[in-house]
């Protein structure tokens, strides 16, 4: 109706048929454009996230932005709050419009768009209102759903600026919802307060998409006594990862589903947890030409003494898991290999294991450069989990 009118004044048609017919085609160019604007406009931010989950510190990213179309982009705007908030970089936005003008006829730069029959002028009033929140939704939502703060219809943009550099104080909580169906769908999330209390607030996500990612990829384990398995030491009776075909998740028939995803996301984050004491030694072998492939010894070390081992009779009980992950200069995935390790031990043997705790061996072929590896360890009694990122050069 308020576009109608607005052809109307501009250059009244003829036929009032190709007037809508021409309306039609130019929202739908529009639309498109709007669209494109948008997949760009994300596929953009996504890189800069990206980068943040890489810089060391604490990790904050101001968005400035007048807002966009974002229905067509809402599982893309998940996965970028997804990678933010594993990775603890916290998203805030400006909306640097200030305070909207909604009322057209209100807008000196727009005269002679006054429409002469009211229905049309509060449709188009009802038009601009709704592109304005759904515009500024976005930001919101990347800010709320990040931990972030979001700064609109305000004038001032040095103080906006300044309210976003800041560090209020705050918490961060989160959590793993249990069986979850990766059914692709969008699952909404309603967060709030026990009990109100005065001076405390709340942001939360609106929701998730429960969609599988890629998994990580898991190397196949040699056979050998001496590459990938526990010391003897560790008197720990170990079970190997089978090999499995290249792109399909590892199979180990004491891991559920739940662990395996668990484990998937503590490789692809780079937030360390300190569950369990973990140390890593890694040695790149010497010789050999330039640009020749070079063996990567790595060596990850388990402190037991803190486990929650579970007794049985005579007997102390643990699953352990550890994955170590190769990352290049460009974080890109080189090689992942995972090792899987059962504890059952007579109480004659346990004092002999704290003491000595657990070895575990892996070897990797790489070409000379610098590298991420990232190490993981979990344990099945209480699920404790430790994580951890290390720098590593091959000459």
């Amino acid at each position: 109706m308020a576009a109608l009118a607005e052809v109307r004044i501009c250059a009244p048609p003829p036929d009032p048929r190709d007037t809508l017919a021409s309306i039609r085609m130019l929202a739908q160019r529009i639309t498109s454009m709007a669209q494109a604007h948008a997949r760009e406009n994300v596929e953009q931010f996504a890189k800069v996230i990206d980068v943040m989950t890489q810089a060391p510190g604490v990790r904050t990213v101001i968005l400035v932005s007048p807002g966009f179309l974002s229905q067509s982009e809402q599982l893309a705007l998940d996965r970028i709050i997804d990678r933010a908030l594993r990775s603890q970089v916290v998203i805030n936005s400006l909306d640097p419009k200030g305070l909207a003008v909604l009322m057209r006829e209100g807008d000196a730069s727009r005269s002679g768009m006054v429409l002469p029959d009211p229905k049309a002028t509060q449709a188009r009033h009802n038009l601009d209102a709704a592109r304005e929140l759904v515009g500024g939704d976005v930001l919101g939502e990347l800010a709320y759903g990040t931990g972030g703060g979001f700064v609109h219809d305000s004038n001032d943009l040095k103080a906006g600026f300044e309210e976003l550099a800041g560090h209020p104080a705050e918490y961060t909580l989160g959590f793993a919802p249990t069986d979850l169906k990766l059914d692709g769908k969008f699952h909404a999330l309603k967060v709030a307060l026990a009990e109100k209390q005065k001076g405390y607030s709340i942001q939360a996500r609106k929701g998730y998409f429960a969609v599988a990612e890629a998994p990580i990829a898991v190397a196949a384990q040699p056979k050998s006594p001496g590459e990938g398995a526990p010391e003897p030491r560790s008197r720990a009776a170990t079970q190997p990862v089978a090999a499995q075909p290249p792109a399909m998740q590892p199979k180990a028939a004491d891991l559920d589903a739940q662990e395996q995803a668990q484990i998937q996301n503590a490789l692809r984050s780079k937030t360390d947890s300190t569950g369990l004491a973990v140390g890593l030694e890694a040695s790149p072998s010497e010789g050999g030409g330039e640009g020749e492939t070079r063996a990567l010894a790595v060596t990850v070390h388990l402190d037991v003494r803190p486990l929650p081992l579970r007794k049985d009779g005579g007997h102390s009980l643990d699953t352990l898991t550890f994955a170590v992950a190769v990352f290049d200069a460009s974080d890109n995935l080189v090689e992942v290999k995972q090792r899987h390790a059962k504890v059952n031990l007579p109480d004659d043997q346990l004092p002999e294991f704290l003491d000595d705790g657990v070895d575990v061996n892996m070897m990797f072929e790489v070409k000379p450069g610098n590298y991420r590896l990232r190490v993981l360890v979990i344990e099945s009694n209480e699920h404790r989990m430790a994580a951890f990122s290390r720098a590593v050069v091959v000459p």
